[in-house]
């Protein structure tokens, strides 16, 4: 069983290609900052506050701009009080 969670570990199955480590990380902080305001996580639209939100993290961490739809999703998915 091991080898088989070092296999599915290094594959990164599960997780989205398309989702980089800072844009899930401005994500995840969006999403903290959304729940405690009390906001849906929307992530499929543009303009919802978690879109808004996490992108805004981005920039200021990379200074480049990106909707992060992907990780919105990503994200928004793997927390269970969002479903």
């Amino acid at each position: 069983m091991r080898s088989r969670y070092e296999w599915i570990i290094a594959e990164k199955i599960g997780e989205s290609g398309n989702v980089g480590n800072k844009q899930r990380k401005a994500a995840i902080a969006a999403r903290g900052l959304c729940k405690m305001a009390g906001k849906p996580l929307a992530w499929s639209s543009p303009t919802s506050a978690y879109r808004k939100v996490a992108s805004l993290l981005y920039e200021a961490m990379t200074g480049k701009v990106d909707q992060l739809e992907r990780a919105c999703e990503w994200v928004a998915e793997m927390d269970t009080d969002a479903k």
